[in-house]
């Protein structure tokens, strides 16, 4: 019979279990000696928490950002409110936007339709004292051929705490690029 290498493997591990087990036979010390085979327990495994895990990272990511937006986001939105929308909810800021848009001169400079550019903020103040309100600021506008600001200048009579009063609007649009155009 020819010689095959796995067969030399099989022949030499037998002859070592049938050793390793005869001695385990013949071992007093043994108690589990009258079994010809004992099998050996498998190692437990070892069950750790995953403390770099991605659930926990993603709490601790989302209270991260929890309190980045509670403390830095929310106040500066907020200052930013109190800031323009004071301006942009009275009366004076109404009025001039109404004459502007509605103004065949700026509409013809400008093109149709001359809207308020929302996103960029209205610069000014608005200060009220005894029974009247003056306010001084600009407004940033566009039609569908350019842009320009809206210098306002207005007084109102009759202020008491509660309603601004009546204002009297003057202003200014300055087309980019083109006329300045009187508003009263």
């Amino acid at each position: 019979m020819p010689h095959h290498p796995s067969l030399h493997h099989l022949h030499h591990f037998h002859s070592s279990y049938s050793s390793s087990t005869t001695a385990n036979l013949n071992s007093s010390s043994n108690p589990g000696a009258m079994y010809a085979f004992q099998p050996q327990p498998y190692p437990q495994a070892q069950s750790t928490p995953r403390a770099a895990g991605w659930l926990v990272l993603g709490g601790v990511g989302c209270v991260g950002l929890g309190c980045l937006v509670l403390g830095v986001v929310v106040p500066v939105v907020f200052v930013v409110a109190m800031l323009y929308l004071p301006i942009r909810m009275s009366g004076s800021y109404q009025q001039a936007v109404d004459a502007v848009t509605s103004n065949t001169d700026v509409v013809a400079a400008m093109g149709a339709p001359v809207e308020v550019s929302w996103w960029v903020p209205t610069m000014g103040q608005i200060r009220c004292s005894g029974s009247g309100c003056s306010a001084s600021y600009d407004i940033y506008i566009h039609g569908s051929r350019k842009g320009g600001h809206i210098n306002v200048w207005s007084s109102s009579h009759g202020w008491n705490g509660i309603s601004e009063g009546t204002w009297e609007l003057r202003a200014d649009v300055h087309v980019d690029n083109g006329p300045t155009i009187d508003i009263r």
